[in-house]
């Protein structure tokens, strides 16, 4: 039988990537609790209001397919934007 022998620092890195795991499996939740203040202060809703929506607006990024959800300039890492939704960085795209 192999004898196995880790020394300081081979134990420090495996116990570093042990306790970053955790925090790598819940990432997309995380992006999203980061820009709820953000959302809050643009006034981010779900609806549009009037003709004013984020799939015409040019902050937003478009998702897969029309209907699908986005991104937006505005609000970095959120992924989670309608394209259907308002705010008030809400600027008309040329």
């Amino acid at each position: 039988m192999k004898k196995i022998i880790i020394n300081r620092r081979r134990f420090i890195s495996l116990a570093s990537m042990a306790a970053v795991l955790p925090l790598l499996t819940n990432v997309k939740t995380a992006l999203a609790g980061q820009n709820a203040n953000m959302r809050n202060a643009l006034k981010y809703q779900n609806t549009p209001s009037g003709d004013k929506k984020c799939s015409n607006c040019s902050h937003f990024i478009p998702g897969a397919n029309a209907k699908a959800l986005g991104g937006c300039r505005m609000l970095p890492g959120d992924t989670e934007i309608s394209p259907d939704a308002y705010c008030n960085a809400y600027a008309k795209r040329a």
